[in-house]
């Protein structure tokens, strides 16, 4: 004849499950009560003996427990997602949806997705929900169900139609050949950005200087203007696109060059030069200077 022996320690899922309810429906402190709840949650994984659903006394216990369980899972949804601890609540609604598919715990799950912003996950959920509830119930939607689609649709637009502003927004309006103008603010801060890209990856960006020389000459506003905007334009056209430009005054025009050598940069003068000659439509002598020295260099002086 077998009998138990009292040495060996045992525990019982069930009644584990069913004393850790208890526990949480007698605690005072919301914080303890959610604690010993989530506790209770994990302990439950399934119903209680399905395979014994026949049997009377089985039936009666697999109802006491589920009903424990959703109580359970109520209270911690409601306390989750007030508390807005959206992953959370994903897990705990997640789990019940699992176990318990036709009782709607799939909407706090789309509640926490939501929470998150993850209208795209969330409308899974509810294609897969709804599909599942008319294949194997012939059921429609929940009202439920049906608020959180309007919802996530009206989401998923605004989204959509924000990024597709803001894409808009940042296009450049001219689709121009050469080298990018920007003003010198802007120039700053691309140089800023370059000078950290350079200490993290080792690329090669040159800093080049052009300034117009004129050769004993005097020249007034006009001619300076003039002169000014022919280095621009020569600029613009002899410098590649992924390079940048701005002008630092009426005479002085800053370049930076991105992923080239040194002796390139003479390549690179040598094509302003000709772009500027071709242009030059009135007094010969005027002349570029250049002074090019590494991003490298310039941000350690």
């Amino acid at each position: 004849m077998c009998t138990w022996d009292p040495d060996i320690e045992t525990s019982v899922d069930v009644c584990d499950f069913k004393q850790t309810i208890e526990s949480a429906r007698h605690e005072k402190s919301q914080k303890t009560k959610m604690e010993i709840y989530t506790k209770a949650w994990k302990l439950y994984t399934g119903e209680f003996l399905p395979d014994m659903m026949g049997e009377d006394w089985a039936a009666v216990e697999n109802i006491a427990c589920r009903d424990m369980y959703f109580d359970c899972v109520e209270e911690l949804c409601h306390y989750l997602k007030t508390e807005e601890k959206f992953e959370e609540l994903y897990r705990v609604a997640h789990s019940a949806a699992e176990i318990y598919p036709f009782y709607d715990w799939q909407i706090w799950e789309i509640d926490s997705l939501i929470g998150m912003s993850r209208y795209k996950d969330g409308l899974d959920v509810y294609k897969r929900t709804t599909k599942l509830m008319f294949d194997e119930l012939g059921l429609s939607p929940s009202a439920g169900m049906l608020e959180r689609f309007k919802l996530m649709g009206e989401r998923t637009s605004q989204a959509a139609g924000a990024i597709e502003d803001i894409k808009y927004r940042l296009r450049e309006k001219e689709s121009i050949e050469g080298a990018y103008y920007c003003t010198y603010p802007s120039f700053v801060d691309v140089y800023h950005v370059f000078g950290r890209m350079m200490e993290r990856t080792g690329m090669s960006v040159f800093l080049m200087l052009c300034t117009l020389d004129f050769i004993n000459i005097e020249t007034d506003d006009e001619n300076q203007k003039y002169y000014s905007e022919l280095l621009r334009e020569s600029i613009q056209k002899a410098v590649r696109k992924g390079d940048f430009y701005t002008r630092y005054n009426i005479q002085q025009y800053l370049v930076m060059l991105i992923g080239i050598t040194q002796e390139n940069c003479t390549l690179v003068s040598k094509r302003i030069n000709k772009e500027f000659n071709k242009r030059l439509t009135r007094r010969k002598n005027v002349s570029i200077d250049y002074y090019v020295a590494s991003l490298g260099e310039v941000c350690n002086d």
